[in-house]
């Protein structure tokens, strides 16, 4: 599975390329903030108005598909509820990367963050949520030094990821390689 980082930004939002992006919305959390608030943004605040209108509230176990439209390239996007807490199960987590693969995604953009409450339990819940998975590329958005590490210590030795970035990361290993 190739790993790609991105910084959460709507340049690099503009840039992404991916089948499917998984958003994580917490009930309570309006405006939209993070990965949600910029892709709601670019839509012209289209997530806005299905929540204004409760189509989708975020309350936990919901989920949406949408399609991305012609301003994010990406193929749909994957919106999941996360209730009142702003951090996602790994339940949730996994259902947002079985969904995307379900779908014929082999590419799946999201932001680590709702995870886990830190860095590196979010990488943690990650890892074992992506192994296995018929993926063949997940592109994690947020700051890319801080991800690029806390996936790095996940990932541990004798695991064979290629990881990919915008920012420079630290020298490759060489069980990690850099492009």
């Amino acid at each position: 599975m190739q790993i790609a980082f991105r910084e959460l930004s709507l340049r690099s939002l503009d840039a992404l390329s991916a089948d499917a992006l998984a958003l994580f919305i917490n009930q309570s959390e309006r405006p939209l903030q993070g990965l949600a608030g910029l892709c709601d943004w670019r839509l012209c605040g289209q997530l806005s108005r299905v929540l204004q209108a409760e189509f989708f509230t975020g309350k936990g176990g919901e989920a949406l598909l949408m399609p991305a439209g012609h301003r994010l390239r990406v193929g749909r996007l994957l919106v999941f509820g996360l209730g009142e807490s702003g951090t996602a199960t790994e339940a949730q987590a996994a259902r947002a990367v079985d969904a995307a693969a379900r779908a014929g995604a082999r590419s799946l953009a999201m932001a680590i963050g709702p995870l886990g409450d830190t860095p590196e339990a979010a990488a943690q819940v990650w890892l074992r949520i992506s192994r296995g998975s018929a993926l063949e590329r997940q592109i994690l958005i947020g700051e890319v030094r801080e991800l690029s590490r806390v996936v790095r210590d996940a990932i541990g030795e004798g695991r064979s990821f290629q990881l990919e970035g915008e920012a420079a990361l630290a020298p490759a290993t060489p069980r990690l390689q850099q492009r």
